[in-house]
């Protein structure tokens, strides 16, 4: 069952064009200038909801929305160069991953709900630790494949389909819900600096978001983010 307000397409259509604004600013243009707009739209988020009588899940939806720039924010502007360099990618997804489980605590939602069944939340863990302990003592590709894998898959998975995705469904029913984010997932992920590298993108969010759809299960998005770290030797 879902909602259907056409009214409410265009307001979160439109925040996703502003979360690609905020991208592009602070690739090409200016990084400082990038993590203000992107504070600015979160501000102008909740100042849109507070004055606009939206339903329940459009808010909601808005509101999950807005941990991408809040994940800007919070990834950009914290002084991550003091770690050692194998330890900035895990360091910068724990802290998004903190972010979601923030959201998802004030929520009062479960990671069933969400696609992340006890037993893949146990393996995954099992591997963390494993992948931590591995990077203390080696320097390769594997272990950057772990820090992909169970630091960028996981938090990102669980962001932008176990929460995003699944609101998007609630608001529009599944076909707008893997259209909206996968067109987030590739302004967020692009360099802006070719076509074929914004086609790539949206048909990497596609193929993800998909999956998710069908199986209802995060573990099988992540495991494919996971073979393709893989086979492109990230």
């Amino acid at each position: 069952m879902f909602i259907n307000n056409a009214a409410s397409y265009p307001f979160l259509f439109g925040i996703i064009v502003d979360i690609s604004l905020c991208r592009y600013v602070f690739l090409k243009q200016n990084q400082a200038y990038g993590i203000l707009l992107s504070l600015l739209l979160t501000i102008i988020i909740y100042s849109i909801l507070a004055g606009w009588e939206a339903d329940i899940e459009t808010e909601k939806c808005a509101e999950k929305l807005s941990l991408i720039p809040l994940s800007f924010i919070l990834t950009s502007s914290l002084p991550w160069f003091i770690l050692d360099p194998p330890y900035q990618l895990p360091a910068v997804y724990t802290a998004v991953l903190f972010l979601s489980a923030l959201h998802i605590f004030r929520e009062g939602l479960t990671l069933e709900e969400l696609g992340l069944q006890k037993g893949s939340l146990v393996l995954g863990s099992v591997l963390g630790i494993f992948g931590v302990i591995f990077d203390l003592q080696s320097n390769c590709l594997l272990r950057d494949l772990f820090s992909l894998i169970l630091f960028a898959g996981m938090t990102e998975e669980l962001l932008y389909r176990g929460i995003i995705q699944k609101s998007f469904r609630t608001v529009m029913g599944p076909d707008w819900s893997v259209f909206m984010t996968s067109l987030l997932f590739t302004v967020t992920h692009i360099s802006w600096q070719s076509g074929p590298d914004l086609l790539l993108a949206y048909g990497a969010g596609l193929t993800l978001g998909v999956s998710y759809e069908k199986t209802g299960s995060l573990l099988v998005p992540i495991l494919i983010r996971g073979a393709c770290a893989a086979i492109t030797g990230l």
